[in-house]
Parts: C-alpha cells; structure tokens; sequence
C-alpha cells in the first residue's frame, strides 16, 4: 500500500479557478495529507526501529556481549498500517465523494448569483417566503438554497442533469470520468448506508457504466492504486468544468495560490 505524493492528480499552482474550486482543493489538499502524514509516519518510525536496532548490535558487539543477533521486521510499522487498508480506503473515498459534490453545487451557487435566471421554475413560493426577505438578492440567496437542497439530495444524476439543461455545459467530457466519479460516490453511500457491503441499489446505479463492479454481498476494499487512479480521473474533469463555467458566467478566477495559502502537492510547472 506505498503512496507517495506524486501519484494524486493536482493542477498546476500556476493555473487559475474559481474560489469554489480553491476550497474544494484545500478540502482535498487536506484528504491526501491526512493519509500521507500517516504512511509517512509508519515508515520513518521503522527506519528509526532499524537505526536504533543497528546501533544496540554494535553497542553490544563492542562492549564484547556474546549471543546470537536479533533479527527485527524493517517494516513492522508499514505492515500495521496496512492491515487498516479498509478504513483508509473508506476515508479517502468518501472524503472525495464528499467535497466533489460539495464543489459541484457550490459553483451552481455561484452562476446563479451571475445569473439569477437560471432560477426560473415552476415550484411555488409562498408570500411569506418572500415578505420575510427585504430585498432582491435575499430572495435570490433564498432560491438559490432551496434549489441546492433538492439538487443535494437528487445526487451527482440530480446534479448532472442540471447541469445540462440550466447551465448548457457538461460536468464529464467523457464517459471513463463520468463512470469513476459515479463509482466513488455509489461507494460513498454504501459505506455510509450499509457498512461497505455491496446490495442491489449500488449494482443498479451502475448498470451500463462499463465498470467491472463487485458481487453482491460482498465489501468495498479497493486497492490504494484504485481509488488514485478514479480520482485522478475526477480532478481533471472538475478543472476543465470550472474553467468552462467560469468564462461563461463571468465568475472570478485567480491563479490558485493567490486564493490563500499555497498547497505543497501543487505543480509548479
């Protein structure tokens, strides 16, 4: 289960993204470090483990002690934290799950504050929602949460479809990164609904995804590299959208590390 920084997709620090996508990269900034504080800290506790275990055999060995050399496993502390594999991959995906939604309603939140017209539908609103709130942009932040709730709760298809018709730009550019993100975030909710275990509702939602998925009944514990290489797909795809949204609703964007503080994983290219 080696990982390293360099294998997490991270856009250059140089690009430029909306204050949304920022805070969805501080969250997944802090999604990636967690996990690599924790590998890191494993190995350098087994590096020291050999160091100190190397320099008791000479302490004792000069000190003319007889007896025959202890051997120690260099990777006791790597091996431990892998037997936790389960409970890593659940928090990475569902950590990611989360703040990939997160983003994807928030920019919604955004072009409609360009472009309130997009709020146009045909759900009622009663007076008292609108004399309780003194001013235009009220009502608007009003419509603007409501519509963010339902979406929410419709899930990344709900989302997806919104997307579409109200906005007139995609999320995916294609099928294999509309297909991982779908997967994370059905995994999202199996770990969080039925403790990891694969039932007939997370089979369903991925019908026709292309994706080889697992037996039913069985438990979600993809390999580190899996879960990379999805979200790697993911990542591209929310930096393509943000730029595509961003130009057609006027919204801001700053290079990212001028948002606030800069994140180590950044290319510098």
């Amino acid at each position: 289960m080696a990982i390293d920084d360099g294998m997490f997709f991270f856009p250059s620090g140089k690009a430029t993204c909306t204050k949304s996508f920022y805070n969805f990269l501080e969250d997944y900034d802090g999604i990636v470090s967690s996990v690599l504080f924790i590998a890191m800290m494993a190995t350098s506790a087994d590096e020291k483990r050999v160091r100190a275990h190397e320099f008791l055999l000479k302490y004792r060995k000069a000190m003319g002690e007889e007896g025959s050399e202890e051997e120690i496993d260099p990777s006791y502390y790597v091996k431990e934290f892998v037997k936790h594999d389960f409970a890593v991959c659940r928090s990475i995906i569902c950590g990611f799950a989360d703040v990939f939604l997160w983003y994807l309603v928030a920019i919604i939140q955004d072009c409609g504050r360009r472009r309130p017209e997009i709020l146009n539908t045909n759900e009622k609103i009663s007076i008292e929602d609108i004399l309780v709130r003194g001013s235009k942009s009220e009502i608007i932040e009003f419509l603007l949460d409501r519509k963010i709730n339902s979406l929410s709760y419709g899930g990344l298809k709900g989302i997806e479809a919104f997307a579409n018709e109200t906005l007139g730009i995609s999320i995916f550019q294609d099928q294999e990164s509309r297909d991982a993100a779908r997967l994370l975030i059905e995994c999202r909710n199996v770990y969080a609904h039925n403790r990891g275990f694969v039932n007939e509702i997370f089979i369903r939602r991925l019908e026709g995804s292309g994706l080889e998925l697992p037996e039913i009944g069985s438990r979600l514990n993809f390999k580190i590299h899996k879960i990379i290489g999805l979200i790697n797909l993911c990542v591209p795809a929310l930096v393509q959208y943000d730029h595509s949204l961003a130009k057609k609703f006027k919204i801001q964007k700053k290079k990212i590390n001028t948002w606030g503080s800069a994140f180590p994983r950044l290319s510098p290219v």
